[in-house]
């Protein structure tokens, strides 16, 4: 009896985890066979890392685990533990792999200078990817009418140490009690909130004049007003009963002042922080700003109110390392097919239109040991790692290679062949995992025939994202936080020092501390993949962006840049650079990155586009299921957690197993 072939087309995160939950399933290799297509060398799509110079290790962007990531510790743990490395050997454990973090800090630009909000986020017992109770419509009742009495006390605790307590001693009573009732009600009713609203707005004309200069009274403001905006929102807009997604039609923005936000609330650092996280611009009139209500909404309370452990976890070493590599091996032991250097290049639709009766993949190089036999790791000092190029000596090719990025659509090269995959001898079912923005250039068929793929390819947004990593000889005296800059346009910040172990620096140039920082990348739209250079220009475009941040107050994040951490030029001088440049050109010496091809662009969840996104099993097409960030999956972000649970989501298409994917649905 032939095995059931699968053919799973890309090899980012979707990829991998359709894989995994397909062969960890007992005997699914007696009766089934899986074989991954995948452009040029590596695998991880928007996860990829590689090696550079000195062992550096150069990422796609800033990449921070979160502890509401569920299915996605989930399965790390089970890789790691499949993986059973030697005990001895680097990041040999899950535990060893990933580390918790507390401490998010949201900048605030005041007047010139910076402001850090640090917030610690206390730990708990349960350990993200443990399973247990997904939160009820009445546990995020509780949770949000417990933050608000929390923060009610805090301030009916602070607010007499500024202020006689002869000015409070009506308006405060009456706020604390109406904190009580709405904490004490199963769920927030609108007049136990409109209390509450009312005794907040007659403290607030007490003590306006105090908010402008002491920063700690104004963020517990901003903390209660976001608070009583989104509490009071989903209480109106009936989001325990209908789901988050009924409010994503509106901009989150928005939705809280519709709700009596102030504008000084949603114009805050923490809200900044929300945008920024998933690359989402604000509501500007373009079809790709905005943020879904209710999917920044679904995000926040998940990530901040039922995360495990800790609400950050760090990768000890380069996402490529922690995350894909440890799955590559894990599916190559258990027999999954590897074809590097295929480049997908179009779906067919049989006479039907009901299976996917062929599928043209073009031949990048010629693998010498055949098709399925790359190798694509090497050795990181006993970690395996992913290479900056492709190994030539493995390829026929590989001599006239030179500097071609063969995961580049702009790079010029020629192929050297094509082959068809054809329904009922290369596969019997197809698993498109291949990133939203290069969809459109393979599925035009699929377009063709079905309205909804039509509406999926013209109006879900994606947009490129630029990184920086800066390498620095100082040290950060104390702490390690997770950061929003406020400094735009790169905002998102990591202090990334723990990897430098893991990297092969001289003695005499090891760096102290390591920034990377990223966002979104505002670029006209790409040109055709006749315009050889394209990418080589955006990376210079990324590396202009990355000196003029520098130069305007990026050094302040650069320990001993500036005086003081003050926004300003850095001393270029604090910049590791063994080749001994001076000034500005020490800048060259680190690394910066334009995402603009169609598989690294960031999927966005702008208002009015959850309903375009489609589920694993919704394609339309009987052999074809679907995996990738771009599904709509209950997170419907472009993030490592909804990648893991699109691909469970496949597996179940496929095969029944897992049967759930926690955060599938809001409530349980």
């Amino acid at each position: 009896m032939s095995k059931r072939k699968i053919a799973i087309l890309g090899g980012g995160l979707g990829a991998l985890s359709t894989a995994f939950h397909l062969t960890e399933q007992a005997g699914f290799s007696e009766h089934s066979e899986v074989t991954l297509y995948q452009t040029g060398w590596r695998l991880g799509g928007k996860c990829a890392s590689s090696r550079g110079a000195h062992g550096r290790i150069e990422e796609h962007g800033l990449h921070v685990l979160l502890g509401g990531y569920e299915n996605a510790f989930a399965m790390m743990r089970r890789c790691y533990a499949a993986l059973d490395r030697d005990p001895t050997a680097p990041l040999a454990t899950f535990e060893q792999a990933f580390k918790p973090h507390d401490t998010v800090v949201f900048q605030e630009i005041i007047r010139g200078e910076l402001r850090p909000w640090a917030l610690t986020f206390p730990r708990n017992h349960s350990q993200p990817g443990d399973g247990g109770i997904w939160p009820s419509s009445r546990d995020y009742a509780a949770m949000l009418g417990h933050w608000l009495a929390l923060g009610v006390r805090i301030l009916a605790r602070e607010l007499p140490r500024r202020v006689h307590p002869r000015q409070l001693a009506r308006t405060l009573p009456t706020l604390l009690r109406a904190a009580g009732q709405v904490a004490a009600a199963t769920r927030s009713s609108a007049g136990a909130l409109d209390a509450l609203s009312a005794a907040l707005g007659a403290v607030h004309e007490q003590v306006d004049d105090l908010l402008a200069n002491d920063d700690e009274l104004r963020r517990l403001w901003i903390l209660l007003d976001l608070g009583m905006a989104c509490t009071r929102g989903m209480a109106v807009d009936r989001a325990l009963l209908r789901g988050f997604d009924a409010l994503d039609s509106e901009d989150f923005r928005d939705w809280m002042r519709r709700h009596g936000a102030s504008e000084q609330a949603v114009q805050s650092a923490l809200v900044r922080a929300v945008y920024d996280l998933v690359f989402h611009a604000d509501a500007d009139g373009r079809v790709d700003s905005g943020f879904g209500a209710g999917t920044a909404l679904r995000m926040t309370l998940r990530f901040v109110g039922a995360y495990k452990g800790a609400v950050g976890w760090w990768m000890q070493a380069g996402t490529g390392e922690t995350l894909i590599a440890p799955l590559y091996e894990v599916l190559r032991a258990r027999g999954v097919r590897f074809a590097f250097f295929h480049r997908v290049q179009s779906l067919h639709l049989d006479a039907t239109g009901q299976r996917v009766a062929r599928v043209r993949v073009a031949r990048q190089v010629t693998v010498r040991a055949g098709p399925l036999a790359y190798e694509p790791l090497v050795d990181g000092a006993g970690l395996p790692c992913w290479p900056h190029r492709p190994d030539t000596a493995q390829l026929v090719e590989g001599a006239a290679l030179g500097d071609v990025d063969l995961e580049s659509t702009w790079s010029g090269w020629r192929d050297v062949g094509a082959v068809d995959l054809i329904d009922g001898v290369d596969f019997d079912d197809v698993v498109l995992a291949i990133s939203h923005a290069a969809l459109p250039a393979l599925c035009a068929e699929l377009a063709d025939r079905l309205p909804r793929w039509r509406d999926l390819l013209g109006g879900l947004q994606t947009t490129p994202t630029v990184a920086l990593q800066v390498w620095s000889h100082t040290a950060r005296a104390e702490g390690k936080p997770m950061m929003n800059t406020g400094h735009a346009p790169l905002t998102g910040y990591g202090d990334m020092s723990h990897l430098v172990p893991h990297e092969a620096w001289p003695a005499a140039h090891r760096p102290g501390h390591v920034l990377h920082v990223c966002n979104r990348l505002e670029t006209p739209p790409p040109p055709p993949a006749t315009d050889v250079g394209y990418h080589q220009r955006a990376d210079a475009d990324a590396l202009a962006l990355a000196e003029a941040w520098l130069s305007t107050g990026g050094g302040a994040f650069i320990p001993g840049a500036t005086q003081g951490g003050a926004l300003a030029e850095p001393a270029w001088d604090v910049l590791v650079d063994p080749a001994g440049g001076s000034g500005r050109a020490r800048l060259h010496a680190q690394f910066w990155c334009a995402n603009v091809e169609p598989t690294d662009r960031y999927v966005l969840s702008a208002p009015g586009t959850v309903q375009l996104r489609l589920r694993a099993d919704e394609s339309g097409v009987d052999n074809l299921v679907l995996a990738g960030a771009w599904l709509r999956t209950g997170l419907n972000l472009g993030a490592v957690e909804s990648a893991v649970m699109s691909g469970m989501q496949a597996s179940r298409a496929l095969t029944g197993v897992p049967r759930d994917v926690w955060g599938e649905r809001d409530f349980r």
